[in-house]
């Protein structure tokens, strides 16, 4: 991946930080941007976004793909496709967003109800299956999406503030530099690096693509 393409990644991913966080009122709206979560098995699970207000607590996954998007709300993998015939696999995010949910709902000791799953495509990338998918699914219009949900259900005592240093900031899961895909943590289990952590591409083992941590 060139040194631009890898610029704009990086853009997406701020462009949606800015542009949301500068159009909410901060007495309404509480952001926190690339947390991590523990898991009950030992490992960790990541979130791009939650924006807390006492309307909701939305839980955003933000994909900054490009190409035609193909998939449905009960795949278990959808499909990145580009004109050259080109095609990748990757997580249903509907499907991963629901973990992310369920994780900082326990963890939070909060009903499901209190949270509103979000998916996010930033990137120039064209729905195919529109009709096929919730409307939770966007390509843009984000911030109007949220500001459209005006029932509330929280109160302010329980609007996350006194659980916020249970949500670690951590730095976000990169895509991967051969095919641009989203990429999952791992543990070397041999070699020079054996234990230690990298990010591998979840294409694998169809791309090899590979980003140590250090």
């Amino acid at each position: 991946m060139s040194l631009m393409s890898s610029f704009k990644g990086v853009l997406g991913e701020t462009v949606i930080n800015v542009a949301m966080w500068l159009k909410f009122e901060k007495d309404l709206y509480h952001r926190l941007n690339n947390i991590t979560l523990p898991l009950n098995n030992g490992g960790s699970t990541q979130i791009d976004h939650v924006i807390v207000s006492k309307y909701s607590i939305f839980v955003i996954e933000t994909k900054n793909y490009k190409g035609w998007i193909f998939g449905n709300e009960k795949q278990r993998q959808w499909t990145q496709a580009f004109p050259n015939g080109s095609k990748y696999k990757f997580q249903n995010p509907l499907h991963q967003n629901y973990l992310h949910i369920k994780t900082l709902a326990d963890l939070l000791a909060l009903d499901m109800s209190y949270f509103h799953s979000m998916i996010a495509f930033i990137g120039e990338c064209e729905l195919k299956t529109r009709e096929e998918l919730p409307e939770q699914v966007l390509t843009s219009g984000m911030v109007s999406y949220i500001k459209r949900k005006q029932d509330e259900i929280l109160s302010e005592d329980t609007v996350i503030k006194q659980n916020h240093d249970t949500l670690v900031q951590v730095p976000p899961c990169p895509n991967c530099p051969i095919c641009n895909s989203e990429m999952v943590q791992r543990i070397a289990k041999k070699g020079a690096r054996q234990g230690q952590v990298f990010y591998g591409c979840l294409q694998f083992p169809k791309c090899r693509g590979v980003v140590n941590t250090n």
